[in-house]
């Protein structure tokens, strides 16, 4: 059908419109929603480190003890 009427997909493409079979309009579905996961991970992190960016201004005490236990090396304490 699409050898015998060229416009069949050329005028839906000037409209903005896409035709889809079923089975890639899950693959597109499937994508987008990884797209728009990989957003809201992305905005997440940036409010946590806003967060702790805020947090380490406000406790800048308590943000140098974290920081040196985090790189302290580990040391396993022994049972009495």
């Amino acid at each position: 059908m699409m050898e015998r009427d060229q416009q069949l997909m050329e005028y839906p493409f000037s409209k903005n419109i896409t035709l889809t079979l079923p089975t890639n309009l899950l693959a597109i579905l499937k994508g987008l929603a990884m797209t728009i996961q990989q957003a809201e991970y992305y905005q997440n992190h940036q409010r946590a480190q806003a967060l702790r960016d805020g947090a380490a201004q406000e406790f800048p005490d308590f943000h140098r003890q974290v920081q040196w236990h985090r790189h302290k090396p580990f040391a396993v304490e022994q049972e009495l």
